[in-house]
């Protein structure tokens, strides 16, 4: 894990952390399972099975992490009904392995396992409570302006490349409208490896939108997945502080994740901008490098981080200084 908590993005990084994430889940899933045996009195070695034979080194259906959600709420809450429900739940989502090669590009809603994180976000009004499906020719359109955003980045940032196979599995494109509010883009352990993107409401070039919003959720899962393991962030989550985004003021962990992802978002747009010469990315990272410096500069101030944290934070000024060569 030492060599993991770093901002820098090296190749196998991320596959190497999926290994230990899914690891992990694996051990909850049979400790869940030996849970609902007891309560229920019943033999659940067919799912014990399963949940051992699960690739633990590949990507996972986000459905099997929305499962293993589903039925650790189920067993808090001492429902039997609900235990039962969640146990069929968990079975399906552990046949749907391997998720198809790829990262795949769908419109919101079309899948089960998504339906209580959009209820979530948009109850939350994290989507601006604007959640609507694209219709097929606007999902076309902006499948194709992702996909080409995708192999701009693999050009010219081939470890960021590496990353989003390793950690992303789905993009779910949604409707905005200019009306609307609420943050763009969106991640979910309770899905990990599915993104949630507005898909129509952009102010920059779409090849400069989508680099934007596919890098900055592969890092926010990056950062979750270390965080599984390390709290990093020790602040109070009532303290509250400028954030290098948005406007209001934020708990210490939004803001030490928004720093972790800016820094990568200067490093790839960095990159592509120096070799494409593309105003657009070069005027995206002006932007980008002014809300890390931000970020940073709170992170530093106030931040009370773990061993592990704090080193994440010393891996800034490697990643810049590379930058700076």
């Amino acid at each position: 894990m030492h060599t993991l908590a770093t901002p820098l993005i090296k190749k196998g990084n991320a596959a190497a952390l999926l290994r230990l994430y899914n690891q992990k889940l694996q051990h909850s899933l049979h400790s869940l399972l030996t849970s609902a045996e007891r309560g229920l009195k019943q033999n659940l070695d067919d799912l014990h099975t399963l949940v051992e034979s699960l690739p633990t080194g590949d990507r996972l259906q986000p459905a099997v992490y929305e499962a293993h959600h589903h039925l650790a709420t189920a067993l808090r809450s001492g429902s039997r009904a609900g235990a039962q429900e969640a146990l069929q739940r968990l079975e399906e989502a552990l046949l749907l392995n391997p998720p198809e090669p790829g990262i795949q590009i769908d419109t919101i809603g079309g899948y089960r396992h998504q339906e209580g994180v959009i209820q979530t976000l948009v109850s939350d009004d994290v989507l601006g409570g604007m959640v609507l499906a694209l219709a097929p020719g606007e999902l076309e359109r902006e499948r194709a302006h992702c996909r080409a955003a995708m192999q701009l980045i693999a050009a010219h940032v081939t470890d960021m490349d590496e990353e989003m196979a390793s950690l992303l599995t789905r993009i779910n494109l949604f409707a905005g409208t200019q009306k609307g509010h609420g943050v763009i883009g969106a991640s979910d352990v309770r899905v990990f490896g599915e993104v949630f993107l507005r898909g129509n409401l952009y102010d920059m070039s779409p090849l400069a939108y989508y680099c934007e919003h596919t890098v900055h959720e592969t890092s926010h899962y990056y950062l979750h997945a270390l965080m599984a393991f390390d709290p990093m962030v020790l602040n109070d989550p009532a303290e509250r502080y400028p954030a290098p985004i948005r406007q209001d003021p934020r708990p210490m962990f939004g803001i030490y994740h928004a720093t972790f992802v800016l820094s990568r978002m200067v490093w790839v747009f960095d990159h592509i901008a120096l070799a494409t010469g593309d105003p657009a990315f070069a005027e995206a990272l002006a932007t980008f490098r002014e809300q890390f410096r931000n970020g940073y500069k709170v992170v530093c101030a106030h931040g009370r981080l773990s061993p592990l944290g704090q080193q994440v934070v010393s891996g800034y000024s490697t990643m810049l200084g590379e930058l700076a060569a």
